[in-house]
């Protein structure tokens, strides 16, 4: 075995035990189709092809592309008349946590500030989190693979989305103090 057989074989061996990899599955409730506007990523990018249009569904697949480096960037759609705006912001470094968060609106953000400033994921099964048109929870979290749900609000809030879905971001809204003492009942159960 010459010299670039062992280090490429290390490097293989290697990158498997540093992998990271983000996907971020879409839902989208507002009445427009997203075009793909653009991106920035600060180390490494796509998993495979770049998702051209978000209609309905769309699964936003990311990872990373060196050594000793995460998956960490900005990728940003419109509709086609350009009223309406997507942009999420994500970091799956190597050795810290997972971040995320997203937007939608009129305006398009700031996004490299936006990315500057992105918040730490929850745990599966924690409470959606919200901001500016979206909503998000954490699917799956592994060291080497992170699953996200985004979910692009309708403009109307939650007229056009399933009822348990309704539900959770209605307890995620109106969510009790954690000094209350005990769970409010409300129709979507206890919060």
């Amino acid at each position: 075995m010459n010299l670039n057989e062992v280090l490429a074989s290390a490097h293989s061996a290697s990158a498997g035990v540093f992998a990271r990899r983000l996907t971020i599955s879409v839902e989208n409730h507002a009445a427009v189709g997203f075009d793909f506007g653009g991106e920035w990523f600060d180390s490494g990018g796509w998993k495979e092809q770049r998702a051209g249009r978000i209609d309905e569904h769309a699964e936003l697949d990311f990872e990373n592309k060196a050594f000793l480096k995460g998956v960490s960037g900005y990728v940003y759609y419109h509709s086609t008349d350009n009223s309406q705006t997507l942009v999420v912001a994500f970091s799956s470094p190597v050795a810290t946590a997972c971040c995320f968060t997203a937007r939608a609106g009129k305006i398009l953000p700031d996004s490299r500030a936006l990315w500057g400033r992105v918040p730490d994921i929850a745990r599966p099964g924690a409470a959606l989190r919200r901001a500016d048109g979206c909503a998000w929870e954490t699917l799956e979290l592994q060291d080497e693979h992170v699953v996200m749900r985004c979910i692009i609000m309708p403009a109307d809030s939650v007229a056009k989305v399933s009822e348990q879905l309704a539900c959770r971001l209605r307890r995620r809204a109106g969510a009790a103090p954690r000094w209350q003492k005990a769970p409010r009942a409300t129709a979507c159960g206890p919060r």
